[in-house]
């Protein structure tokens, strides 16, 4: 199992906590994507990562 800093949450029941964990992780993820793009500066290309 893969931890990622800063996502976690609490809940009542499982069903809860990984709907929380999901939307959590959503967000940790676009605020990365926003300071990953930013500090590349102008010009930057974004590409589509699909898995």
């Amino acid at each position: 199992m893969e931890e990622v800093p800063g996502v976690n949450a609490q809940e009542q029941s499982r069903e809860a906590l990984l709907e929380s964990l999901r939307e959590v992780l959503r967000e940790a993820l676009e605020f990365n994507r926003q300071d990953a793009l930013a500090a590349a500066g102008p010009g930057a290309e974004e590409l589509a990562l699909i898995l």
